[in-house]
């Protein structure tokens, strides 16, 4: 689980920079806020094993989860139907 989490954390990091590269703002900023949330995810689950696992901090690990999937959900949606943008800026 702990290494599956910095391998997600670093393809996140990944996509981000990757969509950044493109044209697309809204592209790039759901990009960028999933991958904080993966990042924030995986400090947490840190967080949550330094602390054996405390009841509280196990359910906020996986509250985050779910919430972490819908912003990858957001993100990719946002790459599969682009809004309009202007191309000339």
């Amino acid at each position: 689980h702990r290494v599956a989490g910095y391998l997600l954390a670093l393809v996140a990091l990944a996509a981000w920079i990757a969509a950044r590269r493109g044209k697309l703002r809204a592209v790039a900023r759901w990009a960028g806020i999933a991958a904080l949330a993966v990042w924030a995810q995986a400090a947490w689950g840190v967080l949550t094993v330094m602390h054996a696992a405390p009841l509280a901090l196990a359910i906020v690990h996986q509250a985050g989860a779910v919430a972490t999937f819908a912003l990858a959900l957001r993100a990719r949606f946002a790459a599969a139907y682009p809004p309009e943008q202007s191309l000339r800026g």
